[in-house]
């Protein structure tokens, strides 16, 4: 007899319940709602959330789509209060439809359970329906309204359904499909009340500047704009607090933030807050409360302001609490990123909540097994959302596994998690945060520091947690030690590092470190340099930076900034256990800079499991995991130790946007790790794995060799068939999409035919390095013209006339002699904009001195000239250059005199006579100014001249005639021209004769 659906449903119900506390499952209860009749298989409840009900079906011979229209009936029902005693909310918004595989039907019923606890096809879909998120205002977060019956409830996935496990699930029930916008909207609100308060409290400090310095005290910070958005958020984010502990045990005479401002009083009584705060700081959660109770006690000196300020960010607090938001207590944290004045100086830009939880699914996937057991560390902590997000990835899997978050929640507050952070109030929130998840439990000694920055009393320059690189070897006393800040439960504490800190301590290091380099950011007119802040002087932070020169780093490098210096400070703090894990958040630029080469060699020869993710979006600001940043990152994840068959290989996941939800970032690790084998790069043009969620395809993954000694190329790519060509190509084998047989063709690095002149700051820099002076313009009769600015529509055609002279300095004549040796008629464009630029490399009829944008390439015959110059405009030669170049900013490939060295290109050398001369004459033939001016390269698919270019480098260069590969070139050239990162989300087309008549009126 087949099993019926209660009964199948019984034993999901059996597997699911015990997988987190906080839950109450109840099954097929009558008439749970009120004023209606409908009965669901399960309801979900959850104090202080919205229930979730969950439809349950069993799929035949063929899948069981049915019961749609059950499930959307709940939205909107009211569990009866007096069935479900004791909730908050009790509106149905999220309903869950569940399928389960046929072979539960037939199976005996004692296996039915074990086999659903390993279970891995189940499917499932989850809906949901609220209020609108368009228009979010203070109005729509503090009115309860119940969600519209007209509108078609949202689904995750869009189309098709997901499949997995029963954790899986569970997953989906907790962190459900709230949309980011939502998240960002109550950041919004939260950042606009807190601006408004922060503008009363200096308005007030004009007047009474005693409140300024006591404020300025407290938080360790000079008076003003940042200081006082700080402490208006410290007390908001006590509120925030004070609405979770209000009546719990020891806290019963605590009020509610409603009732609080019930009475519908004008201004919140400040005695009344105080009075509160004393009870719960006799319990514990110092971190949150004392520095807030002192602010409060400051601004008190104005009592007309006190009130009014309580009011508003007490409104704030409860406005927030009202969204249900699970991530409500991490909302001051992004906050908090969000005001810090010196993000424009050291770009600390704050990791959003998707990448959070995608980057802690990397570092813990399932399968980690005693992860109660786990040391977690973030080394540039912020306000502990990386940190927060592996602790909350570690308790779900505690209790997926069948035990009690609760019951480890003060072994890993107290010795596990490890955050280091400059900003004092930077390590509270983290603190906070940390804690507010089991309020009820008190805290002792947290492991939460502030470390020392900048000069020190002895005259020494500190460096926060960059130090610990020199713990514990060279600081073996303890009266040797360097001191840091303690968050505790109950007081802070003074304690010594290297009495902290041991090196191979860490299970998991997680970091999104602040990026600074020595030279400027191209997103900002404002400098990020290292060690650069709005409260440090130049002399300071040169000394903070030869402080850092004098470690002993391995694989850090100043040229790469900071983050390469985190990235070896974790090495050495990860055990070698063979299991231990980094994940990582950086700048794109690190997979491909030849400055980050030390550290890519250490994770491709000391590291096993490396998974590469990047964005293939055409838009900067969404190729970033962080907030608040046009430049594109990566994560980066990789297990500590060699493993045969798996060290100096990597997973390279492109997505094609950035996840929308929480729910989709852990959906996009799930697929990753159930993929059996991945595509390799090596493989024929056919692309990588797609990574579906339901039907919808998000990105691809290819499993690439990690290359020695060079770059990472398998980065923001939509179509993976396209690496895959160049990197065959680079091989010396044409194999592209489409083409049936592969063609050789004559492949070397660029060093091996071609030197690079001179460095611009050789030639023109200010003092005694420079051999030149720069002057706009140029005539026939300038002894030394240069070709110095990118100027797109004058340079359409490979000939191009120089745009500036050189006038040799005084007593400069041997060095101005050297670098006219290396001058030359090439021009290779380092700086391509792909979306603006046509040529790859532009060509002088006279040599002409290359700047920083164009140096010269001067190749060992002249006449290679000619042959290099139609490869590199040619379509093939494109592809190299964009797999090599670093794909940072939206449709711009940008490289180094360095990296295009090691770039590969047509070898020249092995061309016959006859070909050279070939190329010579086609080059003859399309190089004049008018009719044979190209397109940009995002519009390539659409040139007539590239595609004469192309088609006679293949037939009379390279001997290429089949129609097979033509024909793949031209795919090639629309392949191309549809990659985000080259046409960079620009819609516009160049008019090439509009251009040119312009062009004539302007001379």
């Amino acid at each position: 007899m087949a099993n019926s659906e209660n009964t199948i449903t019984s034993a999901f119900v059996n597997v699911l319940r015990p997988m987190r506390d906080a839950w109450n499952i109840n099954e097929q209860i009558t008439r749970p709602f009120l004023n209606a009749t409908q009965k669901p298989d399960v309801i979900v409840t959850e104090k202080g959330r919205n229930p979730v009900v969950i439809e349950v079906k069993v799929d035949g011979d063929t899948p069981n789509f049915t019961g749609k229209g059950q499930a959307e009936a709940h939205f909107g029902m009211l569990l009866d209060p007096s069935v479900f005693a004791g909730l908050t909310y009790n509106i149905i918004e999220n309903v869950l439809r569940v399928r389960m595989p046929a072979r539960f039907r037939t199976m005996p019923q004692d296996k039915i359970e074990p086999e659903m606890r390993h279970a891995e096809d189940l499917a499932y879909i989850l809906l949901n329906k609220s209020e609108s998120e368009s228009e979010l205002d203070p109005v729509l977060f503090i009115t309860e309204s119940a969600p519209d019956n007209e509108t078609a409830p949202e689904s995750f996935p869009q189309s098709g359904w997901l499949n997995g496990s029963v954790a899986d699930i569970a997953t989906a029930i907790r962190v459900r499909a709230t949309p980011i916008s939502k998240i960002d909207a109550a950041a919004d609100l939260l950042e606009k009340r807190i601006e408004t308060a922060a503008q009363q409290l200096e308005a007030a400090i004009q007047e009474r500047p005693s409140i300024g310095a006591e404020i300025e005290a407290i938080l360790f910070q000079k008076a003003g704009e940042q200081t006082s958005r700080m402490a208006m958020l410290i007390v908001t984010n006590a509120f925030v607090f004070q609405s979770v502990l209000a009546g719990k045990p020891e806290m019963e005479r605590v009020m509610s933030l409603k009732r609080m401002l019930s009475d519908n009083a004008k201004r919140l009584r400040y005695a009344q807050v105080i009075a509160g705060w004393n009870i719960i700081l006799k319990v514990n959660y110092r971190p949150i409360f004392h520095v807030a109770k002192r602010i409060v006690e400051a601004v008190a000196t104005d009592d007309a302001l006190v009130d009014m300020i309580l009011t508003t960010l007490c409104d704030t607090a409860k406005a927030l609490v009202d969204q249900r938001l699970t991530q409500i207590h991490e909302l001051a944290g992004t906050v908090f990123q969000r005001l810090i004045v010196d993000r424009k100086y050291v770009k600390a830009n704050y990791t959003r909540l998707e990448s959070v939880a995608l980057l802690s699914a990397l570092v813990l996937p399932k399968t980690q097994e005693n992860v109660s057991e786990l040391k977690v560390a973030d080394f540039a902590c912020g306000t502990g959302s990386l940190l927060n997000g592996a602790y909350q990835r570690i308790l779900e899997l505690h209790e997926h596994a069948g035990d009690k978050g609760s019951h480890i929640h003060t072994q890993m507050i107290e010795k596990n998690l490890v955050g280091c952070d400059v900003m004092p109030n930077a390590s509270h929130l983290t603190a906070s945060l940390l804690t507010s998840i089991y309020p009820d439990l008190k805290i002792g000694n947290t492991r939460i520091h502030t470390m020392p920055y900048g000069s020190q009393e002895d005259r020494s320059y500190a460096l926060g947690a960059l130090d610990l690189y020199d713990i514990p070897e060279t600081l073996p006393l303890p009266m040797m030690g360097t001191a840091a800040q303690q968050i505790g439960g109950e007081d802070d504490t003074t304690v010594m590092t290297q009495q902290e800190f041991r090196y191979g301590e860490f299970d998991i290091v997680v970091l999104n470190p602040p990026f600074t380099r020595p030279d400027s950011d191209a997103n900002s007119s404002v400098p990020k340099a290292v060690f650069k802040g709005s409260d440090r002087d130049k002399e300071e932070a040169q000394k903070m930076r030869r402080a850092r020169r004098q470690k002993d780093w391995r694989v850090g490098d100043g040229n790469a900034g900071l983050p390469s210096d985190f990235v070896d400070l974790s090495d050495k703090m990860l055990k070698e256990n063979g299991k231990s894990r980094m994940g990582f958040i950086l700048p794109v630029t690190c997979l491909m800079s030849p400055h980050w080469q030390k550290v890519r060699d250490m994770w491709a020869t000391e590291y096993h499991d490396v998974v590469v993710i990047t964005i293939a979006d055409a838009k900067g600001e969404s190729c970033a995991f962080s907030a608040d940043t046009s430049m594109a990152e990566c994560m980066v994840v990789a297990t500590k130790g060699k493993k045969t068959n798996n060290t100096g290989r990597g997973r390279f996941i492109s997505l094609n946007h950035r996840p929308k939800s929480v729910l989709e970032a852990l959906e996009i690790v799930n697929t990753t790790y159930r993929f059996d084998s991945v595509r390799r790069l090596e493989d024929e043009p056919s692309g990588g794995n797609p990574l579906k969620v339901g039907d919808e395809i998000l990105g691809h993954a290819l499993n690439c060799p990690l290359q020695i000694d060079s770059a990472w190329e398998a980065v923001r790519i939509k179509e993976m068939a396209l690496i895959q060509s160049a990197y065959r190509l680079a091989k010396g084998e044409m194999w592209l999409p489409t083409q049936a047989t592969p063609l050789e063709i004559p492949i070397c690095l660029v060093s091996n035919i071609a030197e690079v002149g001179a460095h611009h700051r050789d030639i023109r820099e200010k003092g005694e390095r420079g051999a030149f002076d720069l002057e706009k313009g140029y005539t026939q009769t300038d002894l030394y013209p240069a070709l110095w600015h990118l100027n797109a529509p004058t340079q359409r055609a490979m000939v191009v006339e120089p745009d500036c002279h050189l006038i040799p300095r005084p007593n400069r004549h041997d060095k101005a002699q050297a670098i006219l040796a290396r001058n030359g008629r090439v021009h290779f464009n380092v700086d391509i904009g792909f979306s603006a630029n046509s040529l790859g490399v532009l060509f002088t009829e006279k040599p002409a001195i290359g700047g920083s944008s164009l140096p010269n390439v001067i190749l060992k015959k002249t006449i290679y000239d000619y042959v290099w110059t139609l490869w590199c405009n040619s379509t093939l030669g494109l592809l190299l250059h964009w797999a090599h170049s670093s794909k940072q900013q939206p449709g711009r490939g940008r490289g180094s005199r360095t990296a295009l060295l090691q770039m590969p290109t047509l070898d020249v050398r092995c061309l016959s006579d006859e070909a050279l001369s070939n190329a010579e004459r086609i080059f003859h033939a399309l190089k004049h100014k008018k009719d044979k001016r190209m397109l940009p390269f995002n519009e390539a698919a659409d040139d007539s001249v590239r595609h004469e270019l192309d088609s006679r480098l293949l037939n009379e260069v390279l001997g290429i005639t089949s129609e097979d590969a033509h024909n793949a070139v031209h795919r090639l050239r629309e392949l191309l021209s549809a990659e985000p990162s080259i046409h960079g989300g620009k819609k516009s087309r160049c008019d090439l004769e509009k251009e040119w008549e312009k062009l004539q009126n302007s001379l």
